[in-house]
């Protein structure tokens, strides 16, 4: 009897404690979730170092939870969601092995597997993150990443975070290619969902934004690939003349600034029809389809930014009368477009007519006496073509507003020393290093003054 009550009472227990232990999951769970929450408003308020505390707290609660059984994927992949969302916060090595291990063991969903791309691209584990995102389709959050870092100038990860985008969304393409090819042999209809994840106009203008990124990283030459794939894809399907436009400017501009320089030839040579140089030829056809990318672009729709772009593309490829005229038509357009200015005042400077682009800056700096590009511009300019003394107000001028053009702190300085004011010299070559460090320009202008402030002879 003794030996029945026992075995009763045991059964309950166990009955009991399996019961107990979801409910402490969902505890623990939640706990670890409010401080996630807690660390995000805290990293935002300026509290850093109380959020990494919270992080810490929330990985150490679901890591020791994620080391109890049962060892199931019911019940771990909560747990290692949960980890993943603070591991992005406050990634590290260790963070990414405990990631890494559960997603061999199969403990981790959709969503945990994208918190271990974030935690592997973290901590520069590429190949890893690489992976990752072939089976995920991250391709706008690291298109997004992408953008934000040239954004601050960080080029080198953002070529990174570029390629790991096309990776992810040509795996993404395939596996709706093979889903598309699988419905197609049942002979059922794609639900719209699926519609949804193919729709080539998204694709295409995923494909549009990591071209445009790649030459905006300084790689035309790996652009050009992809933004053909890109014009491939919008024929296709109806992207609106807008996108198609955007894709087919931007394609022009990167064949354009990847075309070697023609290869020189002896005065008055004429080589025979039958032996024409492989590598001329290839330049003669690229620039054929430069020229008519630009043109075509334009034609889409015809506005100010249009002719700006295709006017650069054309300058690139040599044709500048054509250029020259769209640059024009730009400013017949919208008077106000700033772009339009620094392109045609460049082009202007370019052929040494100083005193044309110095006016031209000028015309755009009165329409738009905000924009600090052409504010810039106009104050290097006259600087170049006018007395010293009259240029020192503008130079001053673009310096207090916050120029992003080291030069603006070498011209001042050259400025001020001109005029014999050594010590302001010394003064703007210094404020230009604090804000661009190791300018070679700058360093050897300071490094050329001399040490005491007497007038310069």
């Amino acid at each position: 009897m003794n030996i029945r009550r026992w075995l009763a009472v045991g059964i309950s227990g166990a009955l009991f404690v399996a019961a107990l232990s979801p409910l402490w999951d969902v505890w623990v769970i939640n706990v670890a979730g409010i401080l996630v929450n807690r660390a995000i408003v805290q990293e935002r308020s300026g509290q850093a170092s109380t959020a990494k505390d919270d992080l810490t707290k929330a990985m150490a609660l679901m890591e020791s939870a994620g080391t109890r059984g049962p060892h199931t994927a019911g019940r771990e992949i909560p747990i290692w969601r949960t980890y993943g969302a603070a591991a992005i916060l406050a990634p590290s090595d260790h963070a990414f092995e405990i990631l890494l291990r559960s997603r061999i063991a199969g403990r981790l969903d959709r969503i945990g597997e994208l918190w271990l791309g974030e935690v592997a691209s973290s901590t520069a584990h590429w190949d890893e993150a690489r992976e990752v995102y072939q089976r995920v389709d991250a391709s706008n959050l690291l298109i997004n990443q992408a953008e934000s870092s040239l954004a601050v100038g960080n080029t080198e990860l953002a070529r990174i975070q570029l390629g790991l985008a096309k990776d992810s969304l040509d795996a993404a393409t395939e596996r709706a290619r093979a889903r598309e090819l699988l419905l197609d042999r049942t002979g059922n209809e794609p639900p719209i969902v699926s519609e949804l994840m193919q729709n080539p106009g998204e694709r295409a203008m995923s494909l549009f934004r990591i071209g445009r990124g790649m030459m905006t990283a300084g790689e035309p030459a790996e652009a050009v690939p992809i933004l053909e794939q890109a014009l491939e894809t919008a024929n296709s399907t109806s992207t609106g003349a807008v996108t198609m436009q955007s894709i087919m400017l931007s394609l022009g501009l990167a064949i354009a600034k990847s075309l070697p320089p023609a290869p020189a030839t002896k005065v008055g040579y004429q080589p025979p029809y039958y032996a024409v140089d492989t590598a001329v030829l290839d330049q003669v056809k690229k620039t054929i389809r430069v020229r008519a990318l630009a043109h075509q672009g334009v034609k889409l729709d015809v506005t100010a930014s249009a002719c700006v772009q295709a006017g650069r593309i054309l300058l690139l490829a040599g044709d500048q009368d054509e250029a020259e005229a769209l640059l024009q038509k730009a400013l017949d357009l919208d008077p106000r477009f700033a772009e339009t200015y620094l392109v045609l005042g460049a082009y202007e400077e370019s052929r040494g007519r100083s005193v044309s682009a110095r006016e031209l800056y000028k015309k755009g700096a009165e329409k738009l006496p905000a924009n600090k590009e052409l504010s810039t511009a106009y104050a290097l300019a006259f600087y170049q073509t006018m007395p010293p003394r009259n240029a020192l107000p503008l130079l001053e001028r673009a310096a207090d507003v916050g120029a992003e053009d080291p030069y603006v702190f070498a011209f001042l300085g050259d400025c001020y020393a001109d005029l014999g004011m050594i010590s302001r010299a010394r003064g703007s070559y210094q404020e230009g290093l604090r804000k661009f460090p190791d300018h070679e320009g700058l360093l050897e202008r300071l490094s050329a003054l001399p040490r005491t402030n007497e007038v310069l002879p």
